[in-house]
């Protein structure tokens, strides 16, 4: 019996390291077979084969394969390790024809794909060599925009067209582009009809003819989103006569008329919410909405008093994103104020009152120690604020701070040889405006004082048609967004520093 035993070991034994696994899976895409006798000039027939080393197959999709300059009419066909393309329409004379596969040829068994493929004919004696490279960028934020849709439009011929699309970073590349005068557009293809919806689609465009000869031409692409109809997304409006508006998108410099009262608010900010706070105690107004933005409507708002019977007036801090620290502290209130008793308010820093200056306006309080530095409290007593709705009730505290000058940071800017009259600059950190300078003439030289500690960045826009905002494009017209620059390095703002820059624009490309 010993030696079966033994015999079954060694069986188990080689079971185990010789199990059987197929070998290696395979992971390499197709390879395109070179056919040495291939002609590739002055071709005249009207289909093209391509030989692989292994059997394949053609993955139809919408960006499967491109075709430059455009074959309408044509199918394609796999057979064994062979790609067959064939068309019915007939080759324009002296133009070399490219056929891009896009991730669209895969061997049949693993589904390994050729990541590009581009196969290039031509009906003439040499291949034509023109190309366009270049990067699109969305503005305003100016970003790249991934895997746009390109497409260049011959002057002569509006059908004779070379297509692409752009990396994920936004880059792209067309090639063996005959000779002549172009028009080069890009859009984000969402629904992949390689056709604009200029109301939905982020697009752009060269604003000048572009020259194809036989060399590389490099050129950069501005893309923004389209226009739309201004609506209001949501409103609201409570019995403290706080009225919310919610726009589909940034509107500059909001107002209001109340037709019922004729009183008139405001809200000067680019932004998509706006807040007012009415200075009365009706329940249903009628109101005008307008905005620089062009838009006006008129809505009707109401509130339901048995349902909102709470009128206690309550606040917080104030808080608006800025580049520098503020020398006052300010309270945001939840209703109009109507006014206020300085007497009941008072302030003390280390224990000792200090004498401060008040102002209100619409729902916000704001107090000026004459000493403008160092930790404060704020004593509000029973009647001190009188709001639209109620009187403060009871006796709070509020401790704030106002920085000091060597724990700030001082920026002086220097602008040089501006190319435009009038000019937007902006101070922006972790990609929001912290402050706006408009600038009248071709340079400027400022001191921004009491600056926060931190990283920032400067961006620069051309004003073009004065209104004071970054304006887009216009496909129809053929009018470009105006034109933003940015500085070249971040800006490191320190305490008690004052940081120089100088940003002359003769250096700008």
């Amino acid at each position: 019996m010993r030696p079966i035993y033994l015999f079954i070991l060694f069986i188990t034994s080689c079971a185990q390291q010789t199990i059987l696994t197929g070998g290696d899976k395979d992971v390499k895409a197709p390879i395109l077979l070179i056919d040495s006798n291939f002609q590739n000039t002055s071709y005249q027939y009207k289909n093209l084969t391509l030989p692989f080393n292994e059997r394949v197959q053609f993955l139809k999709d919408k960006r499967a394969i491109i075709i430059n300059p455009e074959i309408i009419n044509y199918e394609i066909f796999e057979e064994d390790n062979t790609i067959n393309i064939v068309w019915e329409d007939t080759l324009q004379k002296e133009t070399t024809y490219s056929f891009i596969f896009m991730n669209s040829i895969a061997d049949i068994t693993e589904n390994n794909k050729i990541e590009e493929l581009n196969c290039v004919i031509s009906t003439g004696a040499q291949i034509d060599t023109g190309k366009i490279v270049g990067t699109i960028y969305k503005y305003p934020e100016k970003k790249p925009l991934k895997n746009a849709f390109i497409y260049a439009v011959s002057i002569a011929d509006e059908n004779f067209t070379y297509k692409g699309y752009a990396n994920n970073k936004g880059n792209f590349i067309l090639k063996n582009i005959k000779r002549g005068d172009y028009l080069l557009f890009a859009f984000d293809d969402e629904n992949n009809n390689e056709e604009l919806d200029t109301l939905s689609e982020i697009h752009g465009f060269i604003g000048d003819t572009i020259t194809i000869i036989d060399s590389l031409l490099k050129i950069d692409i501005i893309s923004y989103e389209p226009d739309q109809k201004i609506t209001i997304d949501k409103m609201e409006f409570n019995h403290l006569g706080k009225l919310s508006l919610t726009f589909n998108m940034n509107i500059d410099s909001c107002s209001i008329k109340d037709i019922t009262t004729g009183n008139k608010y405001f809200s000067n900010s680019l932004s998509q919410s706006h807040y007012f706070y009415l200075r009365d105690t009706i329940e249903k107004h009628i109101v005008v909405v307008q905005s620089k933005n062009n838009f006006r409507d008129t809505i009707r708002i109401s509130y339901d008093l048995k349902s909102n019977s709470n009128t206690v007036i309550t606040y917080k801090e104030h808080i608006i994103k800025s580049i520098n620290s503020n020398p006052n502290f300010t309270l945001e209130f939840n209703q109009h104020i109507k006014s206020i008793d300085t007497s009941l308010i008072r302030v003390y820093r280390d224990s000792n009152k200090i004498e401060s200056n008040f102002h209100f306006y619409k729902n916000l309080l704001t107090v000026s120690p004459i000493k403008n530095d160092g930790e404060f409290t704020m004593e509000l007593f029973p009647k001190s604020i009188s709001g639209i709705r109620a009187t403060k009730e009871d006796t709070s505290k509020v401790n704030f701070t106002i920085k000091k000058q060597q724990n700030l940071s001082e920026l002086e800017i220097k602008i040089k040889s501006l190319p435009y009259p009038k000019s937007i600059l902006q101070v922006l950190k972790k990609g929001e405006v912290v402050m706006k300078i408009p600038i009248k003439k071709h340079e400027i030289d400022t001191v921004i004082n009491r600056c926060l500690n931190g990283s920032y960045k400067l961006k620069l826009i051309g004003d073009l048609d004065e209104n004071g905002y970054w304006t887009k494009g216009d496909i129809v017209s053929r009018k470009l967004p105006e034109p933003i620059f940015e500085y070249n390095s971040e800006i490191e703002l320190k305490k008690n520093w004052t940081t120089n820059i100088t940003w002359d624009f003769k250096d700008e490309n």
